[in-house]
């Protein structure tokens, strides 16, 4: 936010980044990464594309709501509608929250 650069150590240390590699690995990891990627389901990147974008104008709260919910429907079509006991879900079963917006 200062504009101020900083070097990779301390962008480490601010947690601005997650790992630190030398420069001559830096083609081969970017590689290895994006080819992890591509291995993942093209839908569950799609979805965390979308609540990313979804919780960025929410406060801490309401982000953690919405993707709490997004991860539990998620679940839920994934087990064919049944939440973690077996028991039916939907509308009907559980208190109505805020609209998730998608």
């Amino acid at each position: 936010l200062s504009g101020r650069f900083v070097d990779a150590a301390e962008a480490h240390a601010m947690g601005m980044v997650t790992r630190i590699v030398p420069a001559a690995d830096l083609m081969t990891e970017a590689v290895g990464y994006a080819q992890a990627l591509a291995e993942k389901s093209p839908t569950a990147i799609r979805l965390t594309k979308r609540v990313f974008r979804a919780v960025q104008e929410l406060d801490h709260d309401h982000a953690f709501e919405y993707a709490r919910d997004v991860s539990l429907m998620t679940r839920e079509a994934m087990s064919g509608g049944r939440g973690a006991a077996g028991a039916p879900t939907g509308p009907g079963n559980r208190a109505p929250e805020q609209p998730l917006r998608m």
